[in-house]
């Protein structure tokens, strides 16, 4: 039932009214003593309307923020999210050998380090490979940092290897996009690499986007409605609040019997646009704990569709093009990641939402546009099929649209 609150002005105004009607008293002026307590009960009755406004929304579930929140979730014994740090040990983070020397491990070494050398550090070297130490400080943009968390050998024939990290700080803003680490320090871990360290690369294939601080409200309240469903229900509740605890994972969708009796699958997705490998594997270690026996349950992730297009802008005078490219790109990659699981490509939204971006755009159109599956592995759109502009559908509800800024971008006409 919602509560009915009043102004302090609306109160007065009543106040006075009902002493006009019901009784002989008609000196209600400012300054009358009539008036004056009237004005002092309104104050205090407002104050309590609205502490009684408040108590009422902290009182329920759909409503309730920060601490009152809390006390909500201590009751059923689900606690808000801590801060974490960002970590990845999934085929993620790799440290490989400089593609342009056409080497593998064995003759990287052979070719650049004397045996007396090799023979001085045989922790680290050999004649067939050599072998990274842990706490290898990786850097990104603005400063961030990463270090390895265990260490990796190459063997005679290998030219990369996959490597665990862990940020060097707490929260988001330690999340980095594909690509973003791109240093190391290896040189001045290993000095008897010589040379060789410079050769030694490293990159994130994908994003890594598992940094939090404390969890947010509304993610917080979602997980209290699935907790209150997993208290209520079976199986399937107990492995949608397990999947959705999962730091990183946005929404999840739960497929029935995709095996037969006794299977199922949940698509999830992440925070970014492409669930990670790392994600992945947490989510479905997550579903191993709950999932009853006898049941077998996967964890996937969608079934990306990716949408590569190149707009042409045309321009009103003094238009700052750079920035308008920069914009009418970004809001076109927003749009297409920001669609849901199943939902369809309205080019309509597309074009408004780009020339929604500055009003120095005189017109658009579209020098490519197209479609086809992408392959999160190898970052690309395979089987692309060139079209007309156009609204798309996707094959299922199990796909969803993806797109980057080296897919869409903005040109001048």
């Amino acid at each position: 039932m919602p509560v009915l609150t009043r102004t302090e002005q609306e109160l007065i105004q009543k106040g006075l009214d009902h002493v006009l009607t019901t009784t002989p008293v008609t000196a209600t002026g400012r300054g009358s003593t009539v008036r004056s307590l009237i004005e002092i009960a309104a104050n205090q009755v407002s104050a309590l309307h609205d502490r009684i406004a408040l108590v009422r929304r902290d009182a329920f579930l759909s409503t309730a923020e920060g601490d009152a929140l809390d006390l909500i979730g201590e009751t059923w014994g689900v606690k808000r999210g801590i801060s974490l740090r960002a970590f990845d040990d999934s085929n993620n983070v790799r440290f490989y050998l400089d593609p342009g020397l056409g080497e593998t491990a064995g003759s990287f070494v052979r070719g650049r380090l004397t045996n007396a050398v090799i023979d001085a550090n045989p922790e680290t070297l050999s004649s067939t490979g050599f072998t990274i130490r842990e706490n290898i400080t990786l850097t990104g943009r603005a400063g961030i940092t990463y270090r390895t968390t265990h260490a990796v050998t190459f063997s005679d024939a290998d030219s990369e290897q996959f490597v665990s990290v862990i940020a060097g700080g707490i929260g988001p803003a330690y999340n980095v996009q594909s690509g973003e680490l791109s240093t190391n320090n290896i040189s001045d871990i290993h000095p008897e690499f010589g040379s060789m360290a410079d050769f030694i690369l490293v990159e994130n294939t994908m994003p890594i986007q598992t940094g939090r601080f404390s969890e947010s409200d509304e993610s917080y309240r979602f997980r209290l409605r699935q907790a209150f469903s997993v208290l209520q229900g079976g199986n399937q509740a107990s492995v949608m609040d397990a999947v959705l605890s999962v730091p990183g994972v946005r929404d999840a969708t739960f497929l029935p019997y995709v095996g037969g009796l006794g299977t199922f699958s949940v698509v999830i997705r992440s925070q970014v646009p492409i669930v990670s490998d790392g994600l992945q594997r947490a989510a479905q270690t997550a579903v191993n704990q709950v999932v009853a026996a006898g049941n077998v349950g996967n964890v996937v992730r969608p079934s990306y569709q990716g949408l590569q297009v190149k707009v042409a802008l045309e321009y009103r005078p003094r238009a700052d093009r750079i920035t308008i490219r920069q914009k009418v790109r970004r809001a076109g990659v927003d749009y297409v990641n920001s669609l849901e699981l199943g939902e369809n490509f309205v080019l309509n939204e597309l074009i408004q939402r780009m020339l929604e971006t500055d009003d120095h755009i005189l017109d658009a159109h579209f020098d490519v546009f197209g479609s086809g599956p992408y392959d999160a592995n190898l970052q690309t759109i395979t089987a692309f099929l060139a079209r007309k502009p156009t609204n798309l559908n996707l094959p299922s509800r199990l796909h969803a649209w993806y797109t980057n800024d080296r897919l869409f971008t903005a040109c001048d006409a």
